[in-house]
């Protein structure tokens, strides 16, 4: 009976033992359980502010957009536009047309002044080492203009 006796008092330690270790156990799992709320509460926070901030960058990169579109449109107005190929051409015989006509009445004013000299060229007409009047061959242009 003693053997009994030791046996049911081992087994009431043990039994206390064990409730122990199961309240530990059980204050363990309430306080991860705290913790782990406490985690995702902060978390949801940190999700929301995070939603907050992505929102924002994404308005200033709309308000950015919008004014990289506006300075486009303000250079594009600035911008010169650049000629067509016909419109230069148009332009290119329009300014020989008028040279020609600026060469023609040049060549008529002289000839003018020829009349009024008596019908003698000028003295910068001739050449100052051969005295040969310059004209429009090629043998008879000045060296500088040849």
């Amino acid at each position: 009976m003693n053997k009994r006796k030791n046996e049911l008092k081992d087994y009431k330690a043990e039994m206390v033992f064990q409730q122990v270790k199961r309240a530990m156990l059980m204050r363990g799992h309430a306080e991860r359980m705290v913790e782990e709320a406490e985690e995702r509460s902060r978390l949801e926070k940190e999700k929301i502010e995070n939603a907050k901030e992505t929102q924002k960058v994404i308005n200033e990169n709309k308000e950015a957009e919008e004014k990289l579109k506006k300075l486009k449109d303000e250079q594009k107005a600035k911008r010169t536009p650049l000629l067509k190929w016909d419109e230069f051409r148009n332009m290119r015989t329009t300014m020989n047309r008028h040279r020609s006509n600026y060469i023609t009445g040049m060549r008529k004013q002289f000839n003018k002044l020829i009349k009024k000299n008596n019908g003698e060229p000028f003295a910068w007409q001739f050449c100052e080492i051969c005295a040969e009047q310059f004209g429009n061959t090629t043998t008879l242009l000045p060296k500088v203009l040849g």
